[in-house]
């Protein structure tokens, strides 16, 4: 144990409030030297494009750092599904339009005349087969022939009498022409085709992604051949103007 002489204390003393004020002030000093400081950080508007389906990458004609204009390609994704989803519609459209074509031009006369022909035709057997059914009537009525040939006989004249009529009814509506409703409906299908057609069309032109501004090609984080998922970014753009100060205030 030390023992130390009341002046020699009292110096110690001193000397140690000292080295705990000295501290303390210097904190003192940085924290009113920093109170007109604000941290920030000096920015571009900078755009995200993310992929519109899960395809393959096939093309990036624009080197990372090139300056882009609007408009310019970035990256093009794989179009051959949805091509052929367009073409399959394309085709529906003219497959309905010609089925359209047909309802409004209505039957062809060659058509009508073949329709009379058979009528006619149809015309000519049953008055045939009614002319048997009466020859057979009368060898009923003399016991010369049985009453199962006579039924049989008007079997067969029921039946030409049911073609006759089918015959009939075709070629008058081929006559007529076709419906107002059918007509209408054939309409409503190409206009829904037609429909699905311009989305599946935005599809495909959403697959070649292009600049929507002017500005300098920051990055490409994926490569040609790889194949991303819907909602991954595939470019970055940072957009031409004068930059701007993001500052964070305490």
């Amino acid at each position: 144990m030390h023992t130390y002489p009341v002046p020699t204390l009292r110096y110690l003393t001193r000397n140690l409030l000292c080295l705990l004020l000295v501290p303390l002030l210097l904190l003192a000093g940085c924290s009113k030297s920093e109170t007109n400081i604000a941290l920030g950080t000096l920015e571009r508007d900078r755009i995200t494009f993310s992929a519109t389906a899960a395809e393959i990458i096939t093309s990036q004609p624009v080197a990372e750092g090139s300056h882009v204009q609007v408009g310019t390609l970035l990256v093009q994704l794989d179009t051959v599904l949805q091509s052929a989803s367009v073409d399959r519609l394309l085709a529906d459209i003219a497959q309905q339009q010609a089925n359209l074509d047909k309802l409004r031009s209505g039957a062809r006369p060659e058509e009508i005349a073949a329709a009379a022909a058979r009528a006619d035709t149809a015309a000519v057997v049953l008055r045939e087969t009614e002319n048997d059914l009466n020859r057979i009537r009368t060898l009923v009525a003399q016991k010369v022939s049985a009453q199962a040939e006579m039924d049989t006989a008007e079997t067969r004249r029921d039946s030409n009498a049911a073609r006759l009529r089918d015959a009939q009814a075709q070629l008058q509506l081929l006559r007529a022409g076709s419906r107002t409703e059918d007509i209408a409906q054939a309409e409503a299908q190409i206009r829904a085709t037609t429909a699905m057609l311009s989305a599946e069309q935005q599809k495909l032109a959403n697959l070649s992604i292009t600049a929507t501004r002017a500005g300098t090609l920051d990055s490409l984080p994926w490569q040609v051949g790889e194949r991303v998922n819907t909602g991954q970014q595939v470019a970055i753009l940072l957009a031409d103007g004068p930059p701007y100060v993001r500052v964070y205030i305490p």
